[in-house]
């Protein structure tokens, strides 16, 4: 019997994977499983998750963060020489960060962010340095075979990581979602076999963060397995959940949430006036469908009988919204949403992945709202620049709003064609999912514990 760790520090990780099959799948596999996850979650996971070989443990990081440690973490997030990173040090520019402070980590980043020599040295020296064994007494305890780090990018995986190698322990890292290589900072330990979702993080690992062509395993994404062996419930029982008439037709808003943009308010309210104008047909309902953990600020719309506002995810007590977490009703909710829909209106958000599994058409806004000036750095058209969304935009599949007007006149267009699109859907689907087989749960489990692909 193997004993396996899995670390579920980030909220996703149960979406992603616990509730994907692969806990199931490792449990056939007869391994023994301890999942690790923060203080204020660890009765909930114990309540859902723990039962015979199956372990929940909790991990403080706050009483682990050297001053070493915090230098390395902060150092490495400026060897990552994306759009991405870039535009975040100008946000904080403009925010109010010193002046002195972005010319310094912007020439870092432009100069070392791109010499693959450094990147190595960097890891030589946080190896030999920075040696952290904050896991220490589970390892003892638990004597684990193997370390299954979820979130590679994750502050507690990169410790858990260091801890493993310290005792020994084969680690397989995961890169968590689409946009970690190019968002987040330099992958400070490399694990030795990482597990990516399809060929563009694949290729993004190994230009970007320089892992080694070779512990590169590409397995899917487990999380849609449930889209291929889920049945959605009836449009009326669907209809009833929400409190809404099921002879309505259904258009899903995807805000970006207050940690993009300030203008989600207006996107509603621009559809709430297309109503009154009558520019759009009155059988519509607008479920406004908030990010589980950006919440959006919808305090200046209000609402009337077009639209619902749903917000989902749910924590323990103390919890913060990031921190939240989607169980398996939440995600069979949110493919009930997606089949009963007509089509899903998006600003920078994965749904697009979603609606285009379920072939439903995507609308993304590519414009601000009501306001005629706003800053790059707070801009929509900030985001749809960044590596993640202008890689899945160039293949097409979604089509993009300039202008109220010109969202207004896409939602009609696709009322009436709902075909439209269609092949630059399954591009979509193609190129994120990479096989949508239903079996990244058996990939994953089987190279976590076997060590082997299928």
């Amino acid at each position: 019997m193997k004993t396996v760790f899995i670390s579920a520090f980030q909220s996703f990780v149960s979406r992603n994977i616990l509730n994907t099959g692969v806990l199931e799948e490792m449990k056939r596999k007869e391994a023994k499983v301890v999942i690790l996850v923060s203080p204020l979650k660890k009765e909930y996971y114990t309540q859902i998750y723990a039962e015979e070989n199956v372990f929940v443990e909790s991990f403080d990081i706050k009483s682990d963060l050297s001053l070493i440690n915090r230098k390395f973490r902060n150092f490495s997030t400026l060897l990552i020489n994306t759009n991405i990173k870039r535009f975040h040090k100008e946000q904080m520019r403009y925010e109010g960060g010193g002046l002195l402070r972005y010319l310094f980590e912007r020439f870092i980043t432009a100069t070392l962010g791109r010499i693959t020599f450094i990147k190595k040295l960097f890891r030589f020296f946080e190896a030999v340095l920075n040696k952290q064994d904050a896991f220490g007494k589970l390892f003892e305890k638990y004597k684990p075979d193997v370390v299954f780090a979820t979130n590679v990018y994750g502050e507690e995986d990169v410790l858990l990581m260091k801890s493993a190698s310290i005792h020994g322990v084969k680690t397989i890292g995961m890169v968590l979602s689409w946009d970690n290589n190019t968002s987040k900072h330099l992958m400070r330990v490399v694990p030795n076999v990482l597990l990516v979702q399809n060929e563009i993080i694949k290729d993004e690992a190994i230009k970007i963060q320089n892992v080694p062509e070779g512990i590169i395993k590409i397995v899917g994404i487990s999380h849609y397995d449930y889209y291929k062996t889920y049945l959605p419930v009836s449009r009326d029982e669907y209809f009833n959940r929400i409190g809404a008439d099921s002879k309505k037709r259904l258009i899903v808003f995807s805000p970006a949430g207050n940690k993009f943009i300030s203008t989600d308010w207006q996107i509603c309210q621009i559809l709430k006036e297309a109503f009154i104008a009558g520019t759009i047909p009155d059988d519509l309902l607008i479920l406004i469908r908030v990010h589980p953990t950006n919440p959006s600020d919808l305090s200046k719309f209000v609402p009337d009988e077009h639209f619902l506002i749903e917000n989902p995810g749910f924590g323990p007590e103390g919890v913060r919204d990031k921190e939240k977490e989607l169980d398996i009703s939440a995600m069979h909710h949110l493919i009930d949403t997606l089949h009963h829909s007509e089509l899903v209106i998006n600003v920078v958000s994965s749904l697009v992945i979603d609606a285009s599994v379920l072939d439903k058409p995507i609308i993304t806004i590519a414009f601000e709202g009501l306001e005629e000036r706003v800053p790059f750095v707070r801009s929509v058209k900030r985001y749809l620049m960044e590596e993640n969304m202008a890689k899945l935009l160039k293949v097409g599949g979604t089509l993009m709003a300039t202008s109220p007007d010109d969202l207004i006149k896409k939602i009609n267009y696709y009322l009436e064609n709902p075909e439209a699109d269609k092949e630059g859907r399954m591009r979509i689907v193609d190129r994120q999912c990479w096989k949508l087989d239903g079996n990244a749960k058996f990939r994953i489990a089987n190279l976590v514990i076997n060590d082997t692909e299928i």
